[in-house]
């Protein structure tokens, strides 16, 4: 039992890092909509000087929300590790239970954008033409909102084969499927949700190589993945599927804390919006296609200010502490539900607010009046999501584990990570 207790402490900080991630990917998006100059790290469209400061130092770490994605694919990398490495065989099982744990909330995600842009179908164009955002804010709409198109957005773009610009599928596969763009997303941050999905398919073939092949193909493959993967997300799983071992143990000695210092550090001073001429350059020319699917600089910065920053929290306890705080913690709990409704809230209610408040009160107390009142609105519907959707999803997909024993067990080594909850739980030695 104590080291169930050991464990719990040393797990539970994921759903604070998962929370703290989501609050950097809300504030990035107000960004984009209130003040698109800072967001996008356009200087003719900045209101303020300080929004240079922000856009130029490390302190936009706190509005980067490539970083913060990019962080919850590391984690779920690891987190599912956990979860699937009890029956590692049961691969058909653990993609049904992922696709229902993943497409339950997605399509009431959809539902729920939809509903709100019937009701207020241009407040978003009105406040991307008042805050020069026309090319995000006012773009936040698939146009005609149509039965046929919500349909489409739910069977394929919202989870299984992401937006013509942003699918991992081989393209002669989505060429025959109508895929739109994601400037035509009736929920903006879907685009990510495909890539998770498929990441997680990624995630159980690995575990399943890990449990049936010695422990030096398991890493070659794996190496190779990431090879092949260096400058696409799914990288981040990879890392998070090796890394998830290291995630019981205790960091011990100085040497270890001054480490993860310096890598969290580090990670915070390359999520900087300014360009960082030697890194960007080396990124961009480094790596290419085969090894990769892009070679856009600020992309791979933060994929590599995320790896920083996820290992930098690994070597650091006291920091980990931090995450295990209980609102923090809240915020992990409900981090999927609001990362699933803040941008539709952001797109309609916070739109049409700040139109009628710019003219009374100014550019700048309406900016801060809306992202509060759009933020505590947002914080207060993915509770009630998370109750209402999310648990539930969370609950059918248990439900289909219980009823579905398919999949001999093997010995492991690992706790077991509830893919819910992060809540881990000792498996036994010789699981029957």
């Amino acid at each position: 039992m104590k080291h169930v207790a050991e464990g719990n402490t040393r797990l539970t900080w994921l759903d604070g890092l998962r929370g703290a991630a989501a609050v950097q990917v809300v504030l990035l998006h107000y960004a984009f909509a209130l003040l698109p100059g800072l967001g996008m790290l356009n200087p003719a469209k900045m209101h303020y000087s300080w929004e240079q400061v922000v856009a130029g130092t490390p302190l936009f770490f706190f509005l980067n929300g490539l970083v913060a994605v990019y962080i919850f694919f590391v984690l779920s990398g690891a987190a599912l590790t956990y979860s699937f490495a009890p029956r590692p065989f049961a691969w058909v099982r653990s993609a049904v239970r992922r696709a229902l744990r993943l497409g339950v909330p997605m399509v009431a995600a959809i539902l729920f954008a939809s509903l709100l842009l019937f009701w207020l179908p241009d407040a978003h164009v009105a406040a991307g033409k008042a805050t020069g955002s026309q090319e995000w804010l006012g773009s936040l709409s698939p146009g005609t909102l149509r039965v046929n198109l919500v349909l489409h957005q739910i069977l394929f773009e919202g989870m299984v084969t992401g937006y013509s610009d942003t699918s991992l599928l081989p393209h002669f596969v989505t060429s025959r499927l109508g895929l739109g763009p994601s400037s035509s997303s009736i929920d903006a941050p879907l685009w990510t949700l495909h890539v998770e999905f498929i990441g997680s398919l990624a995630t159980i073939m690995l575990v399943m190589i890990r449990a049936s092949a010695p422990t030096w193909l398991h890493r070659t493959i794996c190496i190779a993945l990431g090879l092949m993967f260096l400058t696409s997300p799914l990288v981040l799983f990879v890392v998070g599927h090796l890394a998830a071992p290291l995630l019981q143990r205790r960091p011990t000695g100085r040497g270890s804390a001054t480490v993860g210092l310096a890598l969290l550090l580090t990670g915070i001073a390359i999520s900087s919006g300014r360009a960082i001429d030697g890194l960007d350059r080396l990124l961009a020319h480094s790596f290419q296609p085969p090894f990769g699917t892009g070679s856009d600089p600020f992309q791979l910065r933060c994929t590599v200010a995320a790896l920083f920053l996820f290992f930098g929290v690994v070597l650091r306890p006291s920091v980990q502490a931090l995450l295990c705080r209980q609102a923090v913690a809240w915020l992990g709990k409900i981090s999927f539900s609001l990362y699933l409704v803040h941008v539709p809230i952001l797109s309609t209610v916070v739109s049409a607010l700040f139109i009628l408040a710019l003219p009374r009160f100014g550019y700048g107390i309406s900016v801060a009046g809306c992202t509060c009142a759009g933020i505590g609105l947002s914080l207060l519907v993915a509770a009630l999501f998370q109750r209402w959707v999310d648990q539930p999803a969370v609950r059918l997909s248990r439900a289909l584990s219980a009823w579905s024993r398919e999949g001999r067990s093997v010995q492991t080594k690992f706790l077991s990570l509830d893919e819910g909850t992060n809540e881990p739980k000792l498996i036994p030695e010789r699981p029957a």
